[in-house]
């Protein structure tokens, strides 16, 4: 049930309804914490998910407190997963791209600073991909403007 209502909250958002998206995404939220706590949530990974769309659809919606909120939630859930599953560093800088993107929006510019040095501080310990070079990419374009 919650893959169906993360696609679906998907599609709306790529269509630009926000208020249907969010509440797919507040479903899907609720059920993987509950599973969380339950001990049969299959993946954490699948709660940051969940946690960086309601994030990034609550910044479309310039809900920025509750933006913010839910995606740092997503990138400490994968910040704790990296030691033990290094191939999701593409996605902790997907994450890490959405966080800025919604504090620069906001003019949050004093919390960019710490952010980008976790990243780096971060990023020390992998090898990266081309993929997350590329994401690296977006987020030195994001910050130059």
């Amino acid at each position: 049930l919650a893959t169906a209502l993360m696609n679906r909250g998907l599609a709306y958002a790529e269509r630009y309804q926000f208020p249907k998206a969010l509440a797919d995404f507040n479903q899907v939220v609720a059920i993987r914490q509950k599973l969380l706590v339950a001990r049969r949530l299959r993946d954490e990974n699948d709660l940051a998910e969940a946690f960086m769309n309601r994030g990034k659809t609550y910044g479309h919606m310039h809900r920025v407190k509750k933006a913010l909120d839910d995606l740092d939630k997503a990138l400490h859930i994968i910040r704790s997963l990296l030691p033990e599953r290094a191939f999701l560093i593409e996605r902790y800088i997907e994450y890490v791209y959405s966080l800025l993107n919604v504090k620069k929006e906001n003019k949050r510019t004093k919390a960019l600073d710490e952010v980008v040095h976790e990243l780096h501080e971060t990023l020390k310990q992998y090898e990266l991909t081309e993929e997350a070079r590329e994401w690296l990419d977006q987020i030195n374009e994001l910050l130059s403007r």
